[in-house]
């Protein structure tokens, strides 16, 4: 009688805890639809860009609309999205411009991959986008925190660990995330561009930077 008292016990908790967890799933699940119709168009479609995280793309048939934005980038400047959602979450995306001429950008992407060198393409098919410069700063300071960037955080690998060890316990980080990245780089020239100075940086923090101007925006109504 008592091991079947344990076993009814246990399978209550095991119960409870599968309860648990599907009401999780399926809160997060109507979060995630409903964040997925922020930008819901004929001319968008919303993808997986990894295991838990989803973003918006304009359809290949309409990029022809959108050819003309990111015509003026210089060096340095800072390309945010909030178009990038993890189960309805819109953490965004961001990356910094490490050669205009070029079209290239230096971004940590996803999960599992290390930074790496991007095209100003991919920007221009994000339904919505902005682009920030650092406020009076002289074209040579924003040059040398592009190629700053461009040597020191080339292939670090993604994660988030690094930045809880860096405000925590004051060690180097050992990796970094998409705005955790255009932090550091800033943060190296002595310019923090966290816009709430929170542990944790977001690519909304930095939108809200106001040692930032807008250049361009499009669309980031829905952050």
């Amino acid at each position: 009688m008592k091991q079947s008292g344990k076993k009814r016990r246990r399978k209550r908790r095991h119960l409870f805890f599968a309860s648990f967890l599907l009401l999780v799933l399926a809160l997060l699940g109507i979060w995630k639809e409903h964040t997925e119709h922020d930008y819901d168009s004929e001319e968008v479609i919303c993808t997986p860009n990894s295991i838990i995280s989803w973003e918006e793309r304009i359809r290949q048939e309409y990029w022809y609309k959108y050819e003309d934005r990111l015509s003026d980038l210089q060096n340095g400047d800072i390309l945010l999205t909030p178009c990038s959602h993890t189960f309805g979450w819109r953490n965004g995306h961001a990356a910094i411009v490490i050669d205009a001429e070029q079209g290239l950008t230096l971004e940590s992407v996803v999960l599992g991959t290390p930074s790496t060198v991007q095209s100003v393409d991919k920007w221009r098919k994000y339904p919505g986008v902005m682009v920030l410069r650092l406020k009076e700063a002289a074209e040579e300071e924003r040059c040398a925190i592009a190629d700053y960037a461009a040597r020191e955080m080339l292939d670090v690998n993604y994660g988030f660990w690094g930045e809880f060890a860096e405000h925590i316990f004051e060690e180097e980080p050992q990796d970094t995330h998409c705005a955790h990245l255009i932090w550091t780089v800033y943060r190296a020239f002595g310019y923090d561009i966290d816009g709430d100075g929170g542990i944790v940086v977001t690519p909304k923090d930095i939108s809200s930077s106001s040692l930032l101007e807008v250049v361009e925006s499009y669309n980031v109504d829905n952050w």
